[in-house]
């Protein structure tokens, strides 16, 4: 037997129906896309400005494990964080263009300590059938019918397991835009520079109403603040398959 599959029990955010109108997004990574699909889903005329379309941004090398991990607000990350799983799930059971690209799989987190610390708020879902578990971490990952091609050291004593899902990232991303444009968005390359009156400048020149910034690590520069301000993170997938 394989691992559990999660189930979708959607707790999204209510969908608001907007009168229709024209939106500029800036950024074709995840979050512009992301962001560019529930305004079009909410009857939004959509135009999707990048200075280069998703396979050459980040997040086309992002590890796309579902995990609210080092990141604050905690409380606000935690609603996000619940909002995302809702998607990915019901993306992954009835989306036949994305749902491909989104995996159930036993994730876990290692701990040297004889027992793991109390679990985290986020461990509550349970659609995430969270353990945590005191003991030999490869044998508990075994119990959900994961195997593993790393080893683990020794000196990990206990562990976190919960069933999470994996994007592969740079196919989702193609199918997303795809799934955008194939919708009626339309794409524009602009290397925007010059802070928010570029972006406002350009909504108007396009007839957008709305103007949404998305342009990760560049999304500091043109809200206006230093771009010492924003902070660049990493996640690294050591495993996959």
């Amino acid at each position: 037997t394989g691992p559990a599959h999660l189930t979708s029990q959607p707790t999204v955010a209510p969908v608001f129906k907007m009168p229709s109108t024209r939106a500029l997004v800036v950024g074709s990574g995840i979050a512009g896309l992301t962001t560019a699909r529930a305004l079009q889903r909410r009857g939004l005329d959509v135009v999707v400005a990048a200075r280069e379309w998703s396979a050459r941004t980040t997040s086309a090398g992002a590890g796309g494990l579902w995990m609210p991990f080092h990141a604050e607000p905690a409380d606000a990350v935690a609603r996000w964080a619940s909002v995302t799983l809702s998607c990915l799930l019901e993306e992954q059971h009835s989306s036949a263009a994305l749902g491909a690209f989104i995996e159930s799989l036993p994730a876990t987190e290692l701990f040297r300590a004889e027992a793991p610390p109390p679990p985290p708020p986020w461990a509550s879902d349970p659609r995430l059938v969270f353990e945590a578990c005191s003991g030999d971490p490869a044998a508990a990952l075994a119990r959900r019918g994961a195997s593993t091609l790393v080893r683990i050291p020794s000196e990990y004593r206990s562990s976190w397991l919960w069933n999470s899902l994996v994007v592969d990232s740079p196919r989702y991303l193609d199918a997303l835009q795809a799934s955008l444009f194939d919708s009626g968005a339309t794409a524009r390359i602009e290397a925007l520079e010059g802070g928010p009156a570029a972006v406002a400048e350009l909504a108007q020149r396009l007839g957008c109403e709305i103007a949404v910034n998305c342009a990760g690590l560049g999304g500091g520069a043109l809200g206006g603040e230093d771009a010492s301000a924003v902070t660049n993170g990493r996640g690294v997938v050591l495993q996959y398959k």
